[in-house]
């Protein structure tokens, strides 16, 4: 394809806006901002609107064909993309689809600031001054102006049309009446300035929020030593905590940049540059603490008892279903296992220390330091377990062989029949106080030795280990139903915040009562009423204005009619915008000269 040269080219200034440098280009050569945009952007993929200017200092290749201008005004494409946020984009976001990059999201101004003495010595507009944080200009020690000195009104980035003058009003910017700014504010700024300066320059690096978010921990850590609470601290925010873990440990299911606001906040918050940050070398050994995850609890710890096929094995606890519990003397146990293997029972106390919560384990240490057989009732003295509790012990003992003597001294034998149907009982989910009552057992003596059977405990213990699901019953119907009805009707937003407010409980009530199903329903139907009166209302004001109007109308004065923009519209009633284009081709064909023929005709 043959490239036309416009008759005159311009250099862009350096840290100039491209949205400034086209703006001069067109008027140099004749045109205006619209006309030159359309000639360089690809039509085939976009087309331009009003709106699409703010993207200009952007991502430039998300509205124009910058092959194409490069063409046009000779210079390289880089030079072009220098004149825009393309270098900070692709600093943070790699080679991946950079138009669609959030990592700027909010930082960006769409109204006019400007440094007076800036334009009236070099003509051209700053990139920098689109950067909401960035207040004053630090070349002339003055505070900016975000308004017409004249007219007073802000200026829209999307409808600047001249380099000098307000769009509104033509008044022009070199106004001198200026606001000084105190050292330190100056400062601060001066900090700012440098740090943008430097983001915005030509680079092929790329900063991969992996290993960015390890060099913000390792900053936020202020040591090699990995220390999450102070992390935290320093961050303010655990949830800003857990989502640098996830980019750091590359844990997040899909990819996802770090929002450069959150970047630039710890790059000022500890006194850094941008610069330093990025060259960072974090210690071998402080990422490792990080990539390598908390083994579990469980996979640290063994079993305890002495006769256990386990005894010693890492990873052979398994997890029941009680994560903690304060018992009467206000000590807690937390974290509760048990051994598959022997049925002994564990918890950490607040110190994280493994301790046994059955006392199997310190009933056998007391027994086998003794050289004789003893009584029970001195047993008792000696380990400080009550009666009960050492009858349940030997009960264990009996059928696993631990001991080679029986306190009660006469042998049980355990018969597979009974074994059997106590086993389909539990499986059925029978008591074991029912159990305990069954006529097949002799005395309470014989009951216990079933009791603690390994085949017994360790059904007992899977079946304690899942977690109770809680049942979730539907309460006050009439109540909530009544709630909804309302705020329907007087269309009032449907949240579960709001209907909680109303009824006076709390969201978790809610949630327990099976709120929440009846909640979602009517919130979904209220945002489709409100689409459905939205366009209705759209379609009859669209109706209304071209009905009394006997001009041309251009689809700016609509969607400003509407208070909406085309763009946001579109998303949710495509068919409004798309009946708004024939509704405006229609009406404008018939103004004009053909309206004009029409009242000659008239006459």
């Amino acid at each position: 394809m043959k490239y036309e040269i416009f008759t005159i080219r311009l250099n862009p200034f350096k840290g100039e806006s491209l949205t400034g440098f086209l703006i001069r280009l067109a008027n140099v050569n004749g045109m205006n901002l619209i006309q030159l945009i359309k000639m360089i952007s690809d039509r085939t993929t976009h087309y331009f609107q009003k709106e699409d200017k703010l993207l200009l200092d952007f991502n430039p290749s998300s509205v124009i064909n910058c092959n194409t201008l490069s063409n046009f005004t000779c210079k390289d494409r880089d030079r072009i993309f220098l004149c825009s946020f393309y270098f900070v984009l692709k600093r943070f976001c790699g080679d991946r689809k950079i138009e669609h990059a959030r990592i700027m999201a909010g930082m960006i101004r769409e109204d006019f600031y400007y440094c007076p003495l800036c334009i009236r010595e070099e003509k051209h507009h700053k990139l920098l001054w689109r950067i909401k944080r960035i207040n004053y200009c630090i070349i002339h020690n003055t505070k900016m102006i975000e308004c017409c000195r004249n007219c007073n009104r802000k200026i829209k980035y999307k409808d600047m049309i001249n380099i000098n003058s307000c769009p509104y009003c033509n008044h022009t910017f070199c106004s001198l009446s200026m606001e000084t700014v105190s050292d330190e504010e100056l400062e601060e700024q001066k900090s700012l300035w440098s740090t943008w300066e430097f983001l915005v320059k030509l680079t092929d690096s790329y900063n991969p929020p992996t290993e960015l978010a390890m060099k913000m921990l390792y900053v936020l850590n202020e040591s090699d030593i990995f220390d999450k609470k102070k992390i935290e601290c320093n961050l303010n925010d655990k949830g800003k905590y857990s989502t640098l873990l996830q980019h750091a440990r590359g844990s997040l299911s899909q990819f996802r940049a770090l929002h450069l606001d959150f970047i630039l906040n710890i790059v000022f918050e500890f006194d850094i540059s941008i610069q330093d940050l990025l060259n960072i070398q974090v210690p071998e050994c402080f990422r490792s603490q990080i990539v390598t995850k908390t083994p579990l609890k469980n996979n640290t710890v063994a079993c305890l008892a002495p006769w256990c096929q386990s005894f010693g094995e890492e990873g052979s606890l398994v997890k029941s279903g009680t994560s903690v519990k304060i018992k009467k003397n206000g000590r807690i146990n937390k974290y509760y296992l048990f051994c598959n293997s022997c049925g002994c029972e564990y918890a950490f106390d607040e110190n994280n220390k493994l301790l046994e919560r059955t006392y199997f384990i310190k009933c056998y240490n007391e027994v086998k330091s003794l050289s004789d057989e003893i009584h029970l009732r001195n047993l008792e003295i000696k380990t400080g377990l009550s009666m009960e509790q050492i009858k349940r012990c030997f009960a264990y003992y009996r059928t696993r062989d631990v001991l080679s003597w029986d306190i009660i001294g006469e042998e049980v034998i355990v018969q597979p029949s009974t074994l059997n149907d106590i086993i389909m009982a539990l499986k059925q989910k029978e008591k074991l106080n029912i159990i305990k009552k069954w006529n097949c057992f002799k005395n309470y003596t014989e009951y216990l030795t079933y009791r603690y059977h390994q085949d017994i405990v360790t059904i007992l213990q899977h079946k304690y280990s899942k977690h109770k699901k809680v049942k979730q019953e539907v309460r006050n119907i009439e109540k909530v139903n009544e709630i909804l009805k309302e705020m329907f009707t007087k269309d009032e937003s449907i949240t579960i915040l709001s209907v909680c407010t109303k009824a006076g409980i709390s969201p978790e009530t809610a949630r327990l009562w099976g709120w929440n199903t009846f909640i979602a329903h009517d919130k979904k139907n209220q945002k489709l009423k409100r689409e459905l009166d939205r366009k209705n209302e759209c379609y009859q004001l669209v109706d209304e204005l071209l009905e009394r109007s006997n001009r041309r109308i251009t689809s700016e004065e609509i969607y400003r009619h509407l208070g909406v923009g085309r763009t946001v519209l579109w998303r949710f009633a495509p068919e409004v915008t798309s009946y708004i284009t024939n509704r405006l081709k229609g009406h404008n064909k018939f103004t004009g000269e053909d309206m004009w023929n029409y009242h000659t005709k008239g006459e």
